[in-house]
């Protein structure tokens, strides 16, 4: 459980700035800065009652299950990965998590709402299989304008009687039409050589396995449906992971939906398309806190994207809704773009989990910053006689400094990766 110590001070409260303020990159550099320095001082203490995570002047964490009380009688490769675990969770909560937001998602799970001059259609509560909100997958339907992605690698079985074609990747079996899921130039290529009739489909799964030249590509829907997540696709598809990829974060009521997916959408598949993933929560209480809507590019595309935020920024900002759309608060370790609108960006740590099951700017940080506190704990506890005493901040900041490196993340300016900078003008960021 989470005992807090003192109140916490408001992690959100930044100095106000915009693009054209030479001051206000230096103020997040220093906020993240400070911030970076409040968690080295995390301590990880084992006693006799168990693992204790305590953050000085802010929250500690006692242990409230079995496994955190035997912890010590863990395998160490097991521990390793629980502490991680644990502590990844403690410092979001602890430095990240705004009390505010946690309090919104509770009061908007059964929140209805409307548009006053572009009428959104009242959600119903109505819920299907899963928690899908059927007034968003409406919503999702009408304002996600892509038309499907072509995915590459998918093995021929082979053709059918009726004339679908039998492709399987990772596993998965399925049946396309040749017009509607084929490329123009594979719609009529003969494929009745790589198959045979007596042979099961698993069967010629087994026979095709190492066959790269019977490798096509299949069109797919331009969304999927991920744990809490309604994701749209772009039709170039989604970002490649063989690339640094960039993401951009609005602090989103409902409301704005429309005008950020239309707005996407439209832009990114069109003459000019990009490969790009927009994810959005399928129920009303995602729509709480500042990573509620992710778009997800490649870093070199984030100049051709940047007057399309400025779009979305100025049409929120004159809607006739009640409420601002776009809330002004953001990721504490996302570099903001517009602090009076909520739009933020960060770089995406690679080679560290999917974006979709457990990854943001600050989950991603975090985890970054428990491995090396972690990893710092059991450096001392190896070279210490006192099994109560635990590293000091100094060390546990060099620990951190080590593992940002790792993983290329600047450490002075924790939003981006290290490689070379995509610099957007002022003139290119307000167009």
């Amino acid at each position: 459980m989470i005992v807090s110590i003192h109140p916490a001070a408001d992690d959100k409260a930044r100095a106000s700035g915009n693009l054209n303020d030479p001051d206000f990159s230096e103020q997040q550099r220093l906020y993240c800065q400070s911030l970076l320095a409040e968690m080295a001082k995390v301590k990880i203490v084992l006693n006799e009652r168990g693992l204790t995570l305590i953050a000085p002047n802010r929250d500690q964490w006692e242990p409230d299950d079995m496994v955190s009380r035997e912890f010590s009688q863990m395998p160490e490769s097991f521990a390793r990965s629980y502490l991680q675990l644990r502590l990844k969770s403690f410092l979001y909560e602890t430095f990240c998590l705004s009390e505010q937001c946690v309090e919104l998602a509770m009061n908007a799970a059964n929140e209805n709402f409307t548009n006053g001059s572009n009428p959104i259609p009242k959600l119903t509560n109505e819920r299907i299989g899963g928690g899908l909100h059927l007034g968003l997958l409406e919503q999702f339907s009408l304002y996600n304008k892509g038309n499907g992605y072509f995915d590459p690698g998918w093995q021929l079985l082979g053709e059918e009687s009726d004339g679908t074609l039998a492709v399987e990747k990772y596993g998965v079996i399925v049946h396309v039409n040749r017009l509607n899921h084929l490329k123009p130039e594979q719609q009529t290529i003969n494929f009745t050589n790589n198959f045979t009739n007596n042979l099961s489909v698993d069967a010629q799964a087994d026979r095709l396995e190492n066959q790269t030249d019977a490798a096509i590509s299949i069109r797919l829907p331009s969304y999927q449906f991920e744990p809490g997540v309604y994701v749209a696709i772009g039709d170039c598809g989604p970002v490649s992971e063989l690339v640094q990829a960039t993401e951009i974060y609005f602090s989103a009521e409902i409301a704005a939906l429309p005008v950020i997916m239309e707005t996407l959408t439209t832009a990114l598949n069109g003459e000019d398309a990009i490969p790009y993933t927009l994810q959005v929560p399928y129920g009303p209480e995602g729509y709480q806190g500042p990573e509620a809507v992710v778009l997800q590019i490649e870093k070199t595309a984030l100049g051709q994207v940047m007057p399309l935020l400025h779009k979305i920024r100025e049409t929120c900002a004159q809607s006739d809704v009640t409420t601002p759309m776009l809330r002004t608060d953001w990721p504490v370790f996302a570099q903001s773009l517009y602090p009076d609108a909520g739009i933020s960006v960060a770089d995406v740590v690679k080679g560290g989990v999917t974006r979709w099951s457990d990854s943001s700017a600050d989950l991603s940080r975090s985890h970054l910053v428990a491995e090396a506190l972690v990893q710092s704990w059991y450096s001392f506890q190896s070279s210490c006689l006192n099994a109560l005493d635990s590293p000091s901040a100094e060390e546990n900041l060099l620990a951190m400094q080590v593992r940002f490196a790792q993983a290329q993340i600047s450490w002075e300016h924790p939003y981006h990766c290290l490689i070379p900078e995509v610099k957007i003008s002022k003139e290119t960021a307000i167009q």
